[in-house]
């Protein structure tokens, strides 16, 4: 039964049904990700989306579970005034259930999104079943235990991370994608490195030096040599461009653009790429088809099949900006053996 509109106290049901009443009843869904899969794209998808409704239902999801004492002391030293036992009761019955309120919707809008499957499955819906009991599911629980697979905090990722970025070099002759996936990989990295902030000027400060320790610095005169020259003006100028790291990094891109750097260039300049069969501009390589992908000889670049150490060292790159070799107009003649072509380096039959 409920009792009359204003009773002080409000019965339990009155209290049940401001609670049910509260909870919206359409509520957009999260997108999925797989928790095994750790820290990723669609991780960074999800968990924009969860905070986003979590603060579109007022969800607190640092808050304690309230208890009478944080009650007396919160209301003494806002209101100034003491609370009967009977008016504490009631306040903490209300926090309460707006905190459980929280915890059941974060529960039913964090499960279904969490894509579960292989050989952890079993144990992984045991795990969310400890969350809940009986009408009460523990979502704040349930999201932190989430969360822990995409944390990097522990000392064996962190080493990871270190030696990472350490090991980050963008190879000469690079085009504007891939200078871009640098950067933005770079700062990724490096934001998750414990210590490393932003958001203040001397992490700024020690991030760019990092990053432009990671640029090539040869060949003199190449577009990424230049990029680097501007990105080292700006800091010793103490641009206000770089107060913005994905600022800083849009306008690097755009000045790449603008002195020339391609966004479609030399394919083969790093070991996980390999060259497209049907693009005339990669037949240089693809002439010695049986040769072994490792055997680059070039001491200039890493692209497959590049042997410029027998043809002159490397000056005779396929690779180098100043190369004849006309890459992106694809008229590469029928290749025959060794030869120069165009004035430019040598290629294989």
């Amino acid at each position: 039964m409920v009792s009359s509109p204003g009773a002080f106290p409000p019965s339990d049901q009155d209290l049940k049904h401001a609670f049910l009443s509260a909870q919206p009843a359409v509520r957009p869904p999260l997108p999925e990700w797989r928790p095994r899969d750790g820290r990723n794209d669609k991780y960074l998808l999800w968990l924009d989306a969860l905070i986003s409704l979590e603060n579109d239902l007022d969800i607190f999801v640092e808050a304690e579970r309230p208890s009478i004492e944080q009650l007396v002391d919160i209301n003494s030293t806002t209101a100034g005034c003491n609370l009967t036992e009977q008016e504490a009761q009631y306040l903490l019955q209300r926090a309460l259930l707006s905190y459980d309120r929280g915890n059941v919707l974060l529960y039913e809008i964090i499960k279904p999104s969490l894509v579960l499957d292989g050989p952890h499955l079993a144990s992984d819906l045991r795990k969310i079943a400890s969350f809940v009991d009986g009408p009460r599911k523990d979502g704040r629980a349930l999201r932190a235990w989430a969360l822990g697979f995409a944390d990097m905090a522990s000392i064996h990722d962190q080493t990871s991370l270190r030696a990472a970025l350490a090991g980050m070099r963008l190879q000469p002759g690079a085009d504007c994608d891939r200078l871009e996936a640098h950067c933005r990989t770079f700062s990724a990295k490096w934001s998750l490195i414990a210590g490393n902030d932003v958001d203040v000027a001397s992490g700024r400060e020690v991030f760019y030096m990092q990053l432009l320790s990671s640029l090539p610095t040869t060949p003199e005169g190449a577009h990424l040599t230049h990029v680097r020259k501007w990105l080292a003006d700006l800091m010793t100028q103490s641009s206000p461009v770089l107060a913005d790291v994905d600022g800083a990094i849009d306008a690097m891109l755009k000045y790449a653009k603008v002195i020339g750097l391609k966004s479609k260039g030399v394919f083969g300049l790093e070991t996980a790429d390999r060259p497209n069969p049907t693009d005339p501009r990669d037949l240089f390589v693809l002439r010695d088809r049986d040769r072994a992908p490792n055997e680059n000889n070039c001491s200039f670049c890493n692209a497959f099949w590049c042997r410029s150490s027998e043809h002159g060292g490397p000056d005779a790159c396929v690779c180098r900006w100043d190369s004849k070799i006309d890459l992106e107009g694809g008229k590469l003649e029928p290749l025959g053996p060794a030869r120069p072509l165009g004035g430019g380096p040598y290629v294989h039959s």
